[in-house]
């Protein structure tokens, strides 16, 4: 899958969230309306190297996936009531993990952090299907996670207007 095929899907799956008004009421609505159909269809994970709640010693990790039997990148979901970014800045912006901007987002990175590590992962995103968290959960360049950054798109056209990014920190 290249880049633009990617954009055009992602492009049907939002206009078919507006159009048909799909209630997004809980955690699972979200995850099968919206972030499997990101991850597949937008993002080209194969279905096959997608795990969703394997047990770890911290818990049950929302997504796990794999590509060249290595596990490459943890996704942790939240209902689209959960509030992660306490900005009101419309645009995709990059944030210090531990700064104010995503302090409502600390419970679920911290959890995706602790998936990371049992899983031997080192990136991850924390989403609503509608907001998306990017980030180094695990880091190899001396910075603890906390004092890195994180990119945030805090809405579907956040992630449309720079797809492409979206499309290169997320993609397989």
């Amino acid at each position: 899958m290249n880049i633009d095929s990617a954009k055009e899907k992602f492009d049907k799956i939002c206009k078919e969230l507006k159009q048909n008004n799909i209630p997004l009421e809980t955690e699972q609505d979200v995850r099968f309306q919206i972030i499997d159909r990101i991850l597949i269809e937008v993002l080209g994970w194969d279905r096959e190297g997608i795990r969703t709640e394997p047990h770890v010693d911290s818990g049950y990790v929302d997504y796990l996936i794999s590509a060249e039997g290595r596990n490459r990148f943890v996704v942790e979901a939240k209902r689209v009531s959960k509030l992660l970014i306490d900005t009101h800045q419309p645009r995709m912006a990059s944030y210090k993990v531990s700064g104010s901007a995503i302090q409502s987002a600390m419970q679920g990175m911290e959890q995706a952090q602790r998936y990371c590590t049992d899983t031997a992962v080192l990136f991850s995103a924390l989403t609503t299907g509608i907001e998306w968290i990017g980030f180094w959960a695990v880091r190899t360049d001396g910075i603890p996670p906390k004092e890195g950054k994180a990119i945030v798109f805090p809405s579907l056209e956040a992630i449309e207007q720079k797809f492409a990014i979206f499309y290169d920190l997320f993609s397989r």
